[in-house]
């Protein structure tokens, strides 16, 4: 086997991000008690929309598909791009925040503590500096992740560099055990968790580690490359990846961690698809990481009325994944823009 194909491929990575970003959409807008839409039928006491929730977990997808590639990264010895990746989701986060925070007021013509909970500090210094920095997102709490996660990205080789001499196993196991011990103790105390924003920070941090180093050991041990080659994309594969997800729904979602997302990545990658379906998931990929930032402001903050009008869960599903797809390309167009202009001028500079 070359050395050039002992990885996931890019392409490959955009459409397990563009399943990730739809198990997202679909967590938020049914995992509700009560339902603001009319559900297909019921299993049990729940809407067979929301049990469905249990399959999601979308950020254990992303954190996974990070770890594999600054995987790839370390072995090769270096990280080029290691800061201005960070000023990347940094542009992309301002423009976002700005946008919609200005829409908001324009729709509502309220105060933005609306948004959250009420404050009546809401525009002092110190909550816009947290909320630029994405300390805390207070003004828009789906971004709760991009301050733990670009902490993770920066400390990403000296994690590596710890677990370097333990065995895969080991790796797997020890992390395994974090997560469930960090989801417990967030689960148990909540409220001194949630209510101290450094703290909150760091139980996120540690709770994203497990899916990271999983997807880490993925790329370490080539299982995903070596699981294609064996199946060679039989189509018993689905029937593989369908009876673990219904074992998945049978068994509580907090006991896989990182597990569920690297199982999953494993058997979808290794079974048959049409191009066309690769396709519109990498697409929707490359575009994931906006389409997170901006979906609630629509369905939640914005026009939550209009979403939830639409009636049925596949309809107001279509909408919500269409209307965010297209605010993430007017957003891109303008954070490139940005990116382009400013790095442009400091290599001008440095010239």
């Amino acid at each position: 086997m070359s050395k050039k194909n002992i990885k996931m491929t890019r392409q490959e990575s955009l459409v397990m991000k563009g399943i990730a970003i739809l198990l997202m959409l679909w967590l938020h807008l049914f995992n509700m008690q009560t339902p603001l839409y009319s559900p297909l039928f019921y299993i049990g006491d729940n809407p067979v929309e929301r049990y469905l929730t249990c399959l999601t977990k979308p950020v254990g997808f992303f954190c996974f598909l990070s770890g594999y590639g600054m995987h790839v990264l370390y072995e090769k010895g270096k990280d080029k791009h290691r800061w201005s990746r960070i000023g990347k989701l940094y542009i992309h986060w301002w423009i976002i925040l700005s946008i919609y925070i200005i829409v908001y007021q324009l729709i509502t013509s309220t105060h933005i503590e609306i948004i959250n909970h009420p404050t009546t500090h809401a525009f002092n210094y110190e909550t816009i500096i947290k909320n630029i920095t994405a300390f805390d997102t207070s003004w828009y709490h789906p971004g709760w992740f991009l301050f733990p996660y670009m902490c993770l990205s920066l400390f990403a080789f000296n994690l590596f560099e710890l677990t370097a001499r333990l065995k895969v196993w080991q790796i797997l196991l020890f992390f395994w055990i974090l997560g469930l011990m960090v989801g417990v103790f967030i689960t148990r105390n909540s409220d001194f968790v949630y209510s101290h924003r450094l703290v909150a920070n760091i139980a996120s941090f540690i709770s994203l580690m497990p899916a990271f180093m999983f997807g880490a050991m993925a790329h370490k041990t080539k299982i995903i490359v070596k699981m294609q080659c064996k199946t060679r994309r039989n189509a018993l594969m689905w029937c593989v990846l369908i009876v673990f997800l219904i074992f998945v729904c049978w068994l509580h979602m907090s006991i896989w961690g990182g597990f569920y997302p690297a199982i999953f990545t494993i058997l979808f990658l290794a079974s048959p698809r049409w191009t066309w379906v690769d396709k519109m998931l990498a697409h929707l990929g490359k575009y994931s990481m906006d389409m997170w930032l901006i979906h609630a402001w629509l369905y939640y903050y914005l026009f939550k009325e209009e979403f939830y009008s639409l009636k049925y869960p596949i309809v107001i599903f279509g909408a919500l994944v269409i209307s965010s797809l297209v605010c993430s390309y007017f957003v891109t167009i303008i954070s490139n823009f940005i990116y382009e202009r400013a790095f442009n001028n400091n290599r001008n500079t440095c010239l």
